[in-house]
């Protein structure tokens, strides 16, 4: 005499909890290449801003330079530039929030630690990254993932 459970049913549940998993795993990858793809996209016009406001810039500087000018006038330019290098700062940050081109030159934990000093010089606050020397194997996607959850950490530092 025996006994015999038929566990076929919860077997092909569990392989399609495998499937569906996957699925979403590689949906999540793509929409991710696809944000980063876009952040690129708008890092480009962002530049062209950039580059636009230092010709300004320049211009402007050589107005003053020439001598032309009243010393209202001069004063009026003086603050133009002054809105125009505050803008540039601006752009670089809003620049470095959409492509990290660090994982450009860096590898994942070169990059992490860069960010991390980067957060430092700009808030004040003293900000350690450890990690061991080895270096991290990350693909693209994966360096990205890690390096955008440390980005937005520091940002809720700051926020809260």
């Amino acid at each position: 005499m025996g006994v015999g459970i038929d566990i076929s049913d919860r077997v092909k549940a569990q392989e399609e909890i495998k499937y569906t998993t996957e699925q979403l795993r590689q949906l999540t990858a793509h929409l991710q290449e696809i944000r980063e793809e876009e952040n690129a996209l708008q890092g480009r016009y962002m530049m062209n801003w950039d580059n636009n406001l230092l010709l300004l810039k320049w211009m402007w500087c050589g107005l003053i330079k020439n001598g032309r000018c009243c010393s209202p006038v001069k004063q009026k330019l003086n603050n133009i530039i002054g809105l125009l290098d505050s803008s540039n700062l601006s752009i670089r940050k809003i620049l470095n929030e959409l492509r990290m081109g660090i994982l450009d030159h860096y590898n994942a934990v070169e990059a992490l630690r860069v960010q991390g000093q980067q957060f430092s010089d700009n808030t004040g606050i003293k900000l350690e990254f450890d990690a061991p020397e080895a270096e991290l194997q990350a693909d693209e996607l994966t360096a990205t993932c890690l390096y955008r959850v440390y980005q937005k950490s520091n940002h809720q530092i700051v926020a809260g």
